[in-house]
């Protein structure tokens, strides 16, 4: 099972159901990291101020992926 979860993006931890559908009975490779890190951030609505830190969370979401195949 995987439950991708971010803290510190929200008031809340965010969890996102359809990115842990996606990934699950998939094998992990960089193509499958890439998809989930866009399912996970394409709702994300950051701050006026905040936009960089959408791009800057996909790439720790595709990093982290990445250490669980490599």
């Amino acid at each position: 099972d995987v439950n991708v979860v971010l803290g510190s993006v929200a008031p809340v931890p965010y969890r996102s159901d359809e990115v842990n559908g996606y990934l699950n009975g998939k094998i992990l490779d960089d193509s499958v990291a890439a998809r989930a890190a866009d399912l996970l951030l394409e709702s994300a609505n950051p701050l006026e101020h905040n936009g960089y830190k959408v791009p800057m969370a996909k790439t720790l979401v595709r990093r982290t992926l990445a250490r669980l195949y490599h």
